[in-house]
C-alpha cells in the first residue's frame, strides 16, 4: 500500500518450479554470444515486436543506462515468434505464459482489495498490453564511472520481475514525513518482485476520488 512493491511468494500453482530461472539461464547465452552474430537482430524498432538494442533510453534520458535489452511485445498483438533469438525462444514464450497467469492473480486480489469484483482489472483490458523485458548488464570497463541505470518509474499497470542472485535492484520510498530514501530490493529465492506502476496508481486514485 505505502511503497508499492512487495514479494510474491507460494506461487507454485503458477509457475513451475525453476521456471523463471530457466528464462534468466537463456537469456544470459544470447547476450554473450559474438558481437556478429548478436548484430544481426539489433534494431531499436519493435519489428515484429521484438527488439534487441542498448541503452533503450539513451535519446530520452540526461544519462545512458549500462545496459542491452530483449524487448517481446506479447500483446494485446502476439510477436512473430521467429524474431525472437533462437537461443532463447521457447524459454521466454514459456516464461510470459506463467508471468500473465501471476498478473492475472495478482491483479484479481487487488481488484478485490479496491473493493470490485475479482475481475475488474482485466475487464478493464489491464492484461491486454504485455512487454517482456529482457536486460542484460555487461561488465563495464570503467566501473568508476557508472551508476547502473537512471531512475525511472514503470508506466504500465504491473511488473513482474524475477531477479537473478546478484541484485542490484532499488526502490525509492518517500515516509510520513516526507522524507525520501532508496533501499535495497535483496534477492530472495523463488519470490517474484511485483511493482505496481504508474497506470494502477492512476487507476487506484480515480476509483478513491469516485467512492469519497
Amino acid at each position: 500500500r505505502d511503497w508499492g512493491f512487495f514479494h510474491l511468494v507460494n506461487h507454485e500453482a503458477l509457475v513451475p518450479s525453476g521456471h523463471p530461472a530457466r528464462a534468466l539461464a537463456a537469456v544470459r547465452p544470447f547476450n554473450e554470444l559474438p558481437a556478429p552474430e548478436r548484430a544481426a537482430h539489433y534494431g531499436r524498432a519493435l519489428a515484429g515486436g521484438v527488439s534487441y538494442s542498448s541503452n533503450v533510453d539513451l535519446f530520452r534520458s540526461p544519462a545512458a543506462s549500462w545496459r542491452d535489452t530483449v524487448q517481446v511485445m506479447f500483446g494485446p498483438t502476439p510477436p512473430n515468434a521467429e524474431r525472437i533469438p533462437s537461443v532463447c525462444r521457447s524459454e521466454v514464450i514459456e516464461w510470459e505464459a506463467h508471468a500473465a497467469a501471476v498478473a492475472r492473480a495478482v491483479m484479481a486480489l487487488l481488484s478485490e482489495g479496491l473493493g470490485l469484483g475479482g475481475a475488474a482489472l482485466e475487464e478493464t483490458s489491464c492484461l491486454e498490453g504485455k512487454l517482456m523485458v529482457c536486460h542484460y548488464y555487461p561488465v563495464c570497463p570503467e566501473p568508476e564511472r557508472t551508476m547502473g541505470l537512471v531512475p525511472h518509474t514503470d508506466p504500465g499497470v504491473l511488473t513482474v520481475l524475477e531477479q537473478d542472485g546478484i541484485g542490484g535492484l532499488q526502490v525509492k520510498h518517500t515516509n510520513g514525513d516526507g522524507e525520501s530514501f532508496w533501499v535495497d530490493v535483496k534477492p530472495e529465492p523463488g519470490a517474484l518482485v511485483i511493482n505496481v506502476g504508474d497506470l494502477l496508481q492512476g487507476l487506484v486514485r480515480r476509483f478513491s476520488r469516485c467512492c469519497q
